[in-house]
């Protein structure tokens, strides 16, 4: 066995086939070469190129930096679940099922980005209440109150194999319900009511579907919920306090800012490669096979 003269870094057998065993590496044929592109921020994110949370100062404290970091990239993930959230939501409503193709599993996905929003709603009320020299006014106070019910559910899911033996939930999905609300008609106030579970409910949920009634609309698809028992949180509501407090935070961080040089390259969204001839073991095909 000999190593191959394709420049992969395998051994090769006599026939010529390829085997995982790696061969020594030689130093020599190491090369790196570093891309560098910037990722724009995408149509209606919630913190723009412009925003003062893309142009720290040079000379911020490192603890100051590290925090606004963590409440920026809080932010963008629970939007980003939120956004894909919608997209399978929409699609369920309007039975689009060239949409729901993109996604392996649609409901799982679902699930996956409303856990996803709550775990992400709980770690922004984390930070906010420790946050310095942050003023706790009226829109904190509400977003404070309108998201309490999410220690409840993420303590479900942190103790879910307690949970699993609690007589209380023993005839519910174990991770929950997602329902929503589409308007189909405006004029006529038509909408179509979802519910999607995690499982199977043996009819013991107390909400299976939501009742649109006296409730205001601010979009064609809202009132989106997670529920686990008896708790729930308006996803949907909760986004809309989160971009709020978004727009307070960077309103207060554009005073501070004004007069300070920012870091050339502080926008993190930035896409960094290194690309090297390396050794490396393949595994063999059927277990590809499995994975796929």
């Amino acid at each position: 066995m000999q190593e191959g003269g394709d420049g992969t870094g395998y051994a090769a057998a006599s026939d010529g086939a390829k085997v995982t065993r790696p061969i020594k590496p030689d130093p020599a044929a190491y090369y790196g070469v570093r891309v560098i592109k910037r990722i724009p921020a995408l149509p209606g994110a919630v913190f723009q190129s412009d925003s003062p949370f893309r142009r720290l100062p040079r000379d911020l404290d490192a603890k100051q930096r590290r925090f606004l970091e963590a409440l920026r990239f809080g932010i963008e993930m629970a939007q980003g679940s939120y956004r894909r959230l919608r997209e399978i939501l929409s699609a369920m409503s309007l039975d689009d099922q060239q949409t729901l193709d993109k996604h392996s599993d649609a409901v799982a996905t679902a699930f996956l980005d409303a856990w996803g929003v709550a775990d992400s709603i709980h770690r922004l009320r984390e930070l906010l209440a420790v946050m310095p020299n942050l003023k706790k006014g009226a829109l904190l106070k509400l977003f404070s109150r309108k998201t309490q019910q999410v220690e409840k559910l993420r303590n479900h899911i942190q103790h879910l194999s307690g949970d699993l033996h609690e007589p209380a939930l023993a005839r519910m999905p174990v991770w929950g319900t997602v329902s929503w609300v589409w308007l189909v008609d405006r004029t006529h106030m038509k909408v179509i009511s979802g519910s999607m579970l995690a499982g199977v409910d043996m009819g013991q949920s107390p909400r299976p579907f939501p009742i649109p009634q006296n409730r205001i609309f601010h979009d064609v698809l809202d009132h989106v919920t997670l529920s686990l028992g008896n708790d729930e949180l308006n996803l949907s509501e909760a986004m809309r306090l989160t971009v709020r407090i978004a727009r307070g935070l960077e309103k207060q961080l554009e005073v501070v800012f004004r007069d300070c040089e920012p870091l050339p390259l502080v926008d993190s969204r930035l896409l960094l490669t290194i690309e090297l001839d390396a050794p490396v073991a393949i595994a063999p095909a059927k277990l590809d096979e499995k994975v796929s």
